[in-house]
């Protein structure tokens, strides 16, 4: 079962509200060829209350102790 996306985040020192947010999207890759475990990340793609739109990921889910990392910023 995904995450659900975060409300607010810290990006360079600034506190952001979300106010939209899609997703997740699901991405599920191997890290080496042949390797037997799987990365599985959901992405959403945010809007914030300033308008900046990102694109974000958790590397685990919340409830192993995943964190928030930015993918990309979208125009």
């Amino acid at each position: 079962m995904p995450d659900h996306p975060p409300a607010r985040f810290i990006w360079r020192h600034v506190n952001h509200k979300v106010i939209r947010a899609d997703g997740p999207e699901r991405i599920t890759f191997e890290w080496r060829h042949g390797d037997e475990k799987k990365t599985v990340r959901d992405y959403y793609r945010l809007e914030t209350d300033q308008g900046d739109r990102y694109w974000i990921f958790r590397d685990v889910p919340a409830n192993d102790g995943g964190r928030w990392w930015l993918h990309g910023m979208l125009g």
